[in-house]
């Protein structure tokens, strides 16, 4: 089953975050993983502090008419994977890949649309249009956000399961995108992952009181590899439950510690394998 896979997200040089996050699994899953990168920094904002750049706009262009120029175009992947798009300027730049794309030759399309978290954008408002006409499109198989991306999108505050599936309805009546994953929701004391298709599936989540950097991004993988493989449900399971394992390890690794920077992305191969 595994064939080729394109990841759109961001690089580090030291850490296990965006596509440094992704290949790994992927590779140890048997993908051949190709990997642009729309930034290069030292590490993760979580350190405390970092270096480097998002990368030109052009240069994602450029890269991207390489790869058709060979005989490699978007068309050519089994699955695209986009994460962190940090600028109006780049995810342009991937809607209008996307609207190029026939129906009826073009990848599994898994969005992990990073806007941001805990309340708070990461992005400037500019890129929401964008990614609102993205998911509208009828491109996107899967989309992957956090609680916090999917309020945004829908404008409903998640307090419960009532108003979650105010949020799914109001989201469907949006956008055309036909799987929805949320990876992790909040409500009565628990945590949730959320799938829905055309029934709501909730799966619950044990919490770690710990926090972690890269947990969707590992999830958006295993997500990505799990939907071609099995039915929806079993990929969400699938999922949820190598996350987990792979951050029980982690804090094996560091116990007692209650901000770990850096997911054992290496340290937990079988994991993938199970």
């Amino acid at each position: 089953m595994p064939g080729q896979i394109l990841t759109i997200s961001s690089h580090v040089v030291h850490g296990y975050v965006g596509n440094r996050g992704m290949t790994f699994p992927l590779q140890v899953m048997g993908w051949n993983v190709d990997a642009l990168n729309t930034t290069n920094y030292s590490n993760h904002p979580g350190y405390g502090s970092f270096s480097g750049e998002i990368e030109k706009p052009q240069l994602i262009f450029d890269v991207l008419k390489g790869l058709q120029d060979i005989g490699n175009g978007i068309e050519n992947y089994d699955i695209l994977i986009t994460g962190y798009l940090p600028n109006y300027e780049i995810i342009t730049s991937v809607k209008n890949m996307m609207d190029d794309l026939s129906d009826t030759k073009k990848p599994v399309i898994v969005m992990d649309p990073i806007l941001g978290d805990n309340g708070k954008l990461y992005l400037s408002e500019a890129v929401v249009p964008v990614y609102k006409e993205i998911l509208a499109s009828g491109k996107i198989d899967v989309i992957t956000p956090n609680q916090f991306e999917f309020e945004y999108f829908t404008g409903v505050k998640i307090t419960d399961e009532t108003t979650l599936k105010q949020a799914i309805t109001k989201f469907k009546s949006l956008y055309n995108v036909k799987h929805i994953v949320i990876s992790s929701v909040n409500f009565d004391d628990s945590m949730y992952c959320v799938g829905y298709v055309d029934d709501l599936i909730l799966i619950p989540i044990e919490e770690i009181p710990v926090k972690f950097f890269g947990c969707g991004d590992l999830f958006t993988a295993l997500m990505a590899h799990n939907f071609v493989k099995y039915d929806f449900e079993h990929a969400l399971k699938d999922s949820v439950e190598k996350l987990s394992k792979v951050l029980q390890r982690t804090v094996e690794h560091e116990p007692g510690v209650k901000i770990i920077k850096d997911l054992r992305i290496i340290q937990s191969k079988d994991i993938y394998l199970q």
